[in-house]
């Protein structure tokens, strides 16, 4: 039967938080979610990889269970410090990466700064620097977000309204890794207000201007690139300049989906997903 874990690590005395699947000695895949995102968002793609990989989905420092940036500042240089901790911590000499949106970026500075510890690394639906008019989508999102609800249902109800394609059984499934009850009684997301704030000034905050294009440049890992199908995120333009780099790259396309890829289209996702990792992990292809 599947089960997770949780356990934690430490960074500098920040207490950095990782769900798990599977058992150790297997190929080890890092998953990391995307902004304002949490590691158990990986639960229904883990359940289908724990069989043959080990798996360890990061809470990113001010997101889900781990804690705030003592830094007051999220840059890539400091998600790329969580990310070695974990690796360092956990003994994990070479693995392959899969990230979502904010996680994707992550996994290209990662694989940049660290070629010795990155196998692969799989991309969800973002490029190195973000799309205009995916910036701004976010900003309207982060702006008309609360910072809380008067009630657990409220909450509920908010996600539900900016999700409709997501399940509402899965909804509630998550809710726990993405709200706290506050002492006042008040529902507040598990997320560092600060990731949300740095979007409510006048203009895009420094991150949203921040590309990645020299760092993917020198990647020399495998890469497998994964569009969704209704996106904001990506063109096809842009996927093409992606997997001009790295040996054995290349990008697919999933239908049925947009930007939240894996959550959208599971199958389509992991109909994709597998045989790259197969490959790159020197494993049969099969779910």
């Amino acid at each position: 039967m599947p089960t997770v874990k949780s356990g934690y690590v430490w960074n500098k005395g920040n207490a950095l938080n990782y769900l798990e699947w599977g058992d150790m000695g297997r190929h080890d895949l890092v998953l990391i979610h995307g902004i304002t995102g949490f590691a158990y968002t990986w639960n229904p793609a883990a359940q289908m990889l724990e069989e043959q990989y080990h798996c360890l989905a990061l809470n990113l420092r001010g997101h889900g269970d781990s804690g705030p940036s003592p830094e007051r500042a999220y840059t890539f240089d400091l998600y790329v410090e969580d990310v070695q901790t974990l690796a360092d911590q956990l003994g994990l000499s070479r693995f392959t990466i899969i990230g979502h949106s904010l996680g994707g970026r992550v996994a290209m500075a990662y694989a940049a700064a660290h070629p010795e510890r990155t196998n692969a690394i799989a991309i969800i639906d973002i490029a190195p620097g973000m799309t205009e008019e995916g910036a701004w989508g976010l900003k309207r999102a982060m702006e008309a977000t609360p910072a809380e609800f008067k009630t657990w249902d409220d909450a509920l109800a908010h996600v539900k309204r900016g999700r409709p394609s997501m399940r509402a059984e899965l909804i509630e499934e998550r809710a726990p890794y993405m709200f706290r009850r506050e002492p006042g009684g008040s529902i507040a997301w598990k997320y560092d207000p600060l990731v949300r704030e740095e979007w409510l000034g006048p203009d895009l905050p420094p991150r949203a201007k921040t590309h990645l294009w020299n760092e993917l440049g020198t990647i020399q890992c495998p890469m497998l690139l994964i569009k969704g199908q209704d996106t904001n995120q990506l063109t096809r333009e842009l996927c093409e300049r992606m997997v001009e780099n790295g040996p054995n790259s290349r990008w697919v396309e999933i239908p049925n989906s947009t930007h939240f890829v894996h959550d959208d289209n599971l199958d389509g996702f992991l109909t994709e997903l597998v045989p790259f990792l197969s490959q790159v992990a020197g494993l049969p292809a099969h779910r």
